[in-house]
Order: structure tokens, then sequence, then C-alpha cells
């Protein structure tokens, strides 16, 4: 989809939207949780420091992909 032609407003949804997308992808923090997609890695850490009443550190991950 090209985005030279539309009006200023227009353009700055489609980047917003685009940069959401890849940053949902990409960053840790803003992927969905593989057991509830309702909840992103960073409001499940949130959840979980305000559970144990403590700060919850993430240390290290791991990415695993699926290759067809």
């Amino acid at each position: 989809m090209t985005i030279e032609n539309k009006p200023g407003h227009i353009k700055a949804k489609i980047i917003e939207g685009r940069l959401s997308g890849f940053y949902q992808k990409v960053c840790l923090l803003e992927q969905a949780f593989v057991k509830d997609d309702s909840v992103n890695i960073e409001q499940l850490h949130q959840q979980k420091s305000r559970e144990i009443g403590a700060s919850v550190t993430i240390n290290r991950f791991v990415h695993f992909e699926v290759c067809a």
C-alpha cells in the first residue's frame, strides 16, 4: 500500500499502525502472551509483580520459531 497520496493525518495513522505491528512482532514486552493473547508480556509482567508483591526481573528469554 502506498501512502504518498494520502492526507497527513491518514499517513500518521498508517505509520503508527505499521510501527505497532512491527513492535508486536519484534519486542518481547509488546508480544502477546502465548496462553492468553488478550494480554501482552508487559501486562503479564506487571500483574505477576503485583501478585508476588515484589519487582520481577526478566533476565533472559528464548525465542522459538516454527518453520514450515
